[in-house]
């Protein structure tokens, strides 16, 4: 299980990578780039709290991190 979940998070990370770097070079599709990031970021963080209530772990505090950080970078992403 451990090992599936470092997958999962070496596969955002990369995504999230990939993005900036799609974002860096061909500047047209920044917006899509980082509306990826961010949809990558929240599918990972959602399966890792869907892992944590299926193995019985209290999920509030990463559930609300979550949502605290995707509202929070969403804003600096696209209102500044």
């Amino acid at each position: 299980m451990k090992s599936k979940r470092n997958k999962l998070i070496i596969g955002g990370v990369a995504g999230i990578v990939a993005m900036f770097l799609l974002s860096l070079f061909l500047p047209v599709f920044q917006p899509f780039a980082k509306a990826g990031a961010l949809v990558i970021y929240a599918l990972v963080n959602y399966v890792q709290i869907k892992e944590m209530k299926r193995n019985g772990q209290d999920i509030e505090k990463p559930a609300l991190f979550t949502a605290a950080v995707l509202i929070i970078v969403g804003y600096l992403l696209f209102f500044t």
